[in-house]
């Protein structure tokens, strides 16, 4: 099973070595986003999500 957005986002930025903060920074978006995100209180859309890709350096077409 595949893990979830959240779970993929949080395993990812630790495995970078991101703290939420630096992970916000990065992607442009506020850490409380980020917060609410890996709290699983919401699930990034749009734009949120690519930037969150893209400042993991994770963006794939068709996954």
């Amino acid at each position: 099973m595949k893990n979830t957005i959240k779970e993929r986002i949080v395993e990812t930025r630790k495995r970078k070595g991101l703290t939420q903060d630096q992970l916000a920074d990065e992607a442009g978006v506020n850490i409380r986003t980020i917060q609410r995100i890996e709290a699983g209180e919401t699930e990034p859309r749009g734009h949120t999500l690519s930037s969150i890709c893209k400042a993991l350096n994770t963006c794939r077409i068709g996954e």
